[in-house]
């Protein structure tokens, strides 16, 4: 699994500008990578990913530590559906009508992340942290947000039926679906 995220990490390297290959094409190898499918333009990515090291803030890159870093980039849109996120840092990404539908993202960083009109049913967002993060109008039907961080999030209009939220689920200055601001 490890691999695979790495390649998927690769392959967004693709969109962050280290190859001539399109946006579209890097969230297609990136997803094609992440089914173990293999083609040309996972091929591509992998050969950039080697070439380029380290990138500039605010595109794919991997930290020393082996953590994935999304910040800052554009995937609007992208269909992650049941795939494992655990622990990617997604400061500031663009999320805004992305399928994460039984996604994974347990420990996932999504500081000031918008993912306004997101479909999160069933997502697994244990210990994640979505401070200030734009979560207008999204469907978290039956999420996991247990040990999660909201504080500054915006959750207006978004759909909570059945998500498990606990008592060690994190709220202050979040305004609620029905527009309130808790505490």
């Amino acid at each position: 699994m490890r691999v695979k995220r790495i390649l998927f990490v690769a392959a967004l390297i693709v969109a962050a500008g280290c190859s001539n290959n399109s946006s579209t094409d890097a969230k297609e190898a990136a997803s094609d990578i992440i089914d173990g499918v293999a083609t040309d333009e996972a091929s591509g990515a992998i050969e950039s990913f080697e070439t380029c090291n380290k990138v500039s803030p605010g595109s794919a890159s991997c930290y020393d530590d082996g953590k994935e870093n999304l910040s800052g980039n554009d995937l609007a849109g992208v269909d992650w559906s049941g795939k494992d996120l655990t622990g990617f840092s997604m400061h500031a990404v663009n999320l805004v009508g992305a399928n994460l539908t039984g996604a994974n993202l347990t420990n996932a960083s999504l500081f000031n992340a918008d993912l306004r009109n997101a479909n999160l049913t069933a997502a697994n967002l244990t210990g994640a942290s979505l401070n200030g993060a734009n979560l207008s109008f999204a469907n978290l039907k039956n999420a996991d947000l247990t040990n999660a961080n909201l504080s500054e999030a915006n959750l207006g209009g978004a759909n909570l039926e059945g998500a498990l939220i606990t008592n060690d689920t994190y709220f202050r200055d979040t305004t609620m679906p029905d527009g309130s601001v808790y505490p």
